[in-house]
Order: C-alpha cells, then structure tokens, then sequence
C-alpha cells in the first residue's frame, strides 16, 4: 500500500512530491477545481483504495469517519446525533464515499474521462424491421389499438 503522507487539513497525496512545478501546479488545480476535496482525494487515492477494498472489503461508514476526522470531507449534518439519527447521517457519508470511489474508478482517477454520447436515437436493423413487418408510426396504431381494447372492456 502505498503512504498517504501526512493528514495536516491538506489533501493528502498518494505520491511523493518529486518537482516543485507540478506540485505548485497541483496546488492551483485544487484551488480551482469544481470538484468537492472528497472527489480530489479520492481520484488521486483510488488504487489505494481499490486495494484496501480488495483486501479487506468496504466498510464506507467506517472509511468516512476517517475521512471526516481528517477533514478530506466535511461533517454532515447530524453526525454526532445519538441514535437512528447520527447513525443515518454517518450512513449518507459512507454512501457519499462510495460514490465518489466508484465515480474515480470509473474515470480512472482522471476528470473529465466521459464517454461520448449517442448522437441519434438507437434503431434496430433494417433486416429486423422488415422481418416483422415494423413500420414507422407502426408503435403507435398498435398503441391506439390497444387502448381502444382497454375502453371496449371498461364499458
């Protein structure tokens, strides 16, 4: 596993700092970023966490009380509540966790990795259409159809 480095209320980093340019150009980032520190951290920490999760599983309530105690993520509203109210509150913030570790899983640890979408609407096959004899505007006779089937029997 590798070192988060010290937990001072700045992000901590899972690697070393090795030039001071792009550890000055990390810092800017993070000022600007749009993302929440939560989201900044775990991008950056998400082979560490994937590999805690590997080995020892998730426990994302757990994980955001530490995260929450180092200030990576703030502390939600009824944290320290007794009962079925705290324990809600530390619920959300593990599924916040959660979250925010899937979301960097997916992208790769990296922003701004999506997927492009779908310029036009999916169609099936023109073989397929014809072989059930589909048409366009076909939908929607059947769809009259059936609703007309519907008041015949309401009657």
């Amino acid at each position: 596993m590798v070192s988060t480095g010290q937990l001072n209320g700045d992000l901590p980093v899972s690697k070393a700092p090795t030039d001071p340019l792009i550890d000055e150009l990390r810092e800017a980032a993070r000022g600007a970023a749009t993302r929440s520190r939560l989201g900044v951290w775990m991008a950056e920490n998400v082979e560490t966490v994937a590999d805690l999760v590997s080995r020892y599983g998730a426990d994302w309530p757990g994980f955001a009380a530490v995260l929450v105690k180092h200030g990576v993520m703030p502390k939600p509203e009824g944290w320290d509540d007794p009962g079925e109210a705290g324990e809600t509150a530390r619920e959300r913030a593990g599924w916040a966790v959660k979250q925010a570790y899937q979301r960097a899983r997916r992208k790769g640890g990296q922003p701004g990795q999506r997927k492009p979408r779908a310029t036009k609407p999916l169609q099936a096959p023109a073989e397929v259409r014809r072989e059930t004899g589909a048409v366009q505007g076909d939908g929607q006779r059947r769809l009259d159809a059936f609703m007309q089937t519907l008041k015949d029997r309401s009657r």
